[in-house]
């Protein structure tokens, strides 16, 4: 996580089930880094990243992730065989939660 909030990422992108929150076209450089940060301009606190997925916390609670949710380990609803590309909220379970203030 950099100074200002975003995540900085790299490495095998391109026909892997690991994290990848890039285009088809920029995947194709395993060597260079890449940027991410929440659209509506939140801030990343912390990241935690297992062996193929990737959980962030931002400043206002919300939890994202992305990478290899075969094993449900996105926290999201559905299991997919495909790794999920882009970061996505949690939803909190479709109920009012707390802010989260960890991940790991």
């Amino acid at each position: 996580v950099t100074d200002d909030g975003r995540c900085v990422t790299w490495g095998k992108h391109k026909g892997s089930s690991g994290p990848t929150i890039h285009s088809e076209r920029e995947a194709r450089d395993d060597s260079k880094a890449f940027i991410w940060q929440p659209s509506d301009g939140a801030k990343l606190t912390l990241v935690a990243c297992g062996c193929k997925h990737t959980a962030a916390l931002d400043d206002r609670g919300r939890v994202w992730t992305f990478g290899d949710n075969r094993r449900g380990q996105l926290g999201q609803r559905q299991l997919s065989s495909l790794p999920a590309a882009c970061p996505s909220p949690l939803d909190q379970w479709g109920g009012e939660a707390e802010p989260a203030i960890k991940v790991a």
